[in-house]
């Protein structure tokens, strides 16, 4: 090799490493930042819970959480924290609780979404059966059971949502292994609450 294509060869493995140390620092930084609104969040719920009173995980969000969600099985344990709003932007930190509907674990039919890669990706192992726990804002616990899961095509009209007193409706986009973000079908899974509350 001479030493002009030794010195290109170099500069070349130079700029590609820059290249990739810089994908590699900015991933890692989306990464930090993440975990690091994961724990705001959960310190924001926990102070929720104490004050029964709204918290903002940080001054500036525009979002609070509002409920927690687990989902435990042999091969799957889900811990969410539920988010007031179904816009991107709290949906970027977990699911979000769709305004207009009752807030999780009060009487009625609460809608919460998600992202179908992320926060609500168990959502395609779930099955008819399977329970769910969620913790309101007094920090009582309550158990819902899928009873329906179903696609719907929105270009069809509005999503068809429960009228039960005790419903819980989680929502997403499918199907899940979509390459294309959006598209015009939702993944419904239905729950029914089958006890009042526990601490």
């Amino acid at each position: 090799m001479t030493l002009n294509k030794q010195v290109c060869f170099k500069v070349i493995a130079t700029l590609l490493l820059m290249a990739a140390g810089s994908l590699y620092g900015h991933t890692g930084y989306l990464y930090g930042k993440a975990v690091l609104a994961q724990w705001l969040i959960a310190d924001a719920w926990q102070q929720t819970l104490v004050q029964q009173d709204l918290v903002r995980p940080w001054p500036w969000a525009d979002t609070w959480p509002v409920a927690r969600l687990k989902y435990q099985s042999d091969d799957t344990t889900e811990d969410l924290y539920i988010l007031e709003g179904a816009a991107g932007n709290s949906l970027a930190f977990g699911p979000g609780h769709l305004a207009g509907t009752p807030l999780p674990g009060t009487p009625g039919n609460s809608v919460i979404g998600g992202h179908r890669d992320t926060h609500f990706a168990f959502l395609e192992k779930l099955q008819i059966g399977n329970q769910l726990q969620l913790q309101d804002q007094r920090g009582q616990w309550h158990t819902y059971e899928i009873h329906q899961i179903q696609i719907q095509d929105i270009r069809q009209g509005p999503l068809r949502l429960e009228s039960d007193r005790n419903a819980l409706q989680l929502i997403t986009c499918y199907p899940f292994d979509s390459f294309n973000a959006g598209g015009p079908l939702r993944y419904q899974v239905s729950l029914h609450r089958l006890n009042n509350s526990s601490r």
